[in-house]
């Protein structure tokens, strides 16, 4: 049998939350324990969805939802064991130079970065003007999930890759986190808090402009639409088996 937790305010946390809530929160959080005493380990579900709002003129929904979150864990008077540790992913990249000459003298090089990947060489004489566009293809890494470790304390973040998006540009779906803790006293207590900065995006789940979010932020950030917009924080105490 695992060790309680103790969790406060109870409500914020996924298994209590009203489920009127859980629908107007863009990112949710559920926090056990598991089975072992000796280290504690502390586990962390971080829930990702969208607040979805129905269109007034036309069909379809706008969708609040996060492209980011900061996950900081604390352990009152605990020694760190073990973490979720970070972990790349690598992503295709194509780099296209696009140079103007002009008797021979290069005028400005020009530099754009995409995810799809395509080689074109060509070239345009008009004028003694040529124009030259090479693509180069190239894989990277990127990491979406990145944690630091601050004496005992831990501080995850995860965001979306970079570049457009095939289907979404928000993230949707399940983050677990997981840290074990030997408590040098009793209580076995700490704090827990996940930390975001929702979007607005269209039905197709792309995000909308800075100019259209402006304009939509007062009627879809209000507070019948929206809970706990930038988060959620939570104590915790550790019980006995």
């Amino acid at each position: 049998m695992p060790p309680t937790i103790k969790i406060t305010p109870a409500g914020k946390v996924i298994g209590a939350m009203p489920q009127s809530e859980i629908d107007r929160t863009p990112v949710l959080l559920a926090l056990n324990v598991g089975a072992s005493d000796d280290p504690v380990e502390v586990k962390i579900e971080v829930v990702f969805h969208s607040v979805r709002i129905k269109r007034r003129v036309v069909k379809g929904f706008w969708h609040i939802a996060a492209t980011e979150a900061e996950i900081e864990l604390r352990a009152y008077h605990a020694r760190l064991a073990d973490l979720t540790k970070s972990g790349p992913v690598t992503v295709k990249y194509a780099l296209t130079t696009s140079t103007k000459k002009e008797g021979g003298i290069d005028i400005k090089p020009e530099i754009k970065i995409g995810e799809e990947v395509s080689v074109d060489v060509g070239s345009l004489d008009l004028k003694k003007e040529k124009s030259e566009e090479a693509t180069i293809e190239y894989s990277g890494e990127e990491y979406p999930l990145t944690s630091a470790v601050i004496g005992d304390n831990v501080v995850w973040s995860f965001s979306e890759t970079h570049g457009p998006k095939l289907i979404r540009e928000f993230i949707l779906g399940n983050l677990p986190l997981t840290a074990a803790y030997n408590w040098k006293r009793r209580p076995r207590s700490g704090f827990l808090a996940v930390r975001t900065s929702p979007r607005i995006f269209d039905s197709d789940g792309k995000r909308v402009s800075d100019a259209k979010s402006l304009a939509l932020g007062f009627l879809l950030f209000r507070k019948s639409h929206l809970a706990n917009e930038y988060g959620t924080e939570v104590q915790f105490e550790v019980g006995e088996k």
